[in-house]
C-alpha cells in the first residue's frame, strides 16, 4: 500500500529460534493459562501484527498452541480442542529494546 512507510530492513530469526524464545517465556499472548509444553505447539506462521496499540507493523511468529485448561468440559466431551495464539518477535533480539518485558502478557 502507498500509505505504509518503510523504516528499515531487519534480520529475521528462524521459526526454530522463535520456538526457543517461546519456550523460555519470551512471548505475548492474551491466553490466560501458562504456556503449555512444547508438544502442545500445533503450528506456526509468520505474520505482521498491526493492532490498535502497535505503532509499527513488525513481523512476529504466531504460534498456535493447544490449550489444556479450557474450562469448558463440553468442548472436551465433544472431542474438540481449543488453541491459543502466542506471539514472538521475528526480528533478531538485538534489534528489540527491552526483550525482557516479553513476559507472556500484553504491555
Amino acid at each position: 500500500s502507498d500509505d505504509i512507510e518503510k523504516i528499515g530492513v531487519y534480520p529475521v530469526i528462524t521459526a526454530d529460534e522463535a520456538k526457543g524464545l517461546l519456550l523460555s517465556g519470551k512471548f505475548v499472548t492474551t491466553v490466560y493459562e501458562n504456556m503449555p509444553k512444547e508438544e502442545n505447539i500445533a503450528g506456526v506462521e509468520l505474520v505482521y501484527r498491526n493492532g490498535y496499540y502497535d505503532q509499527t507493523d513488525l513481523p512476529y511468529y504466531k504460534f498456535y498452541v493447544e490449550l489444556l485448561d479450557t474450562g469448558r468440559d463440553m468442548t472436551k466431551e465433544a472431542g474438540l480442542k481449543m488453541y491459543g495464539a502466542y506471539y514472538v518477535p521475528a526480528v533478531e533480539e538485538e534489534w528489540i529494546a527491552d526483550l525482557e518485558v516479553w513476559n507472556g502478557t500484553f504491555n
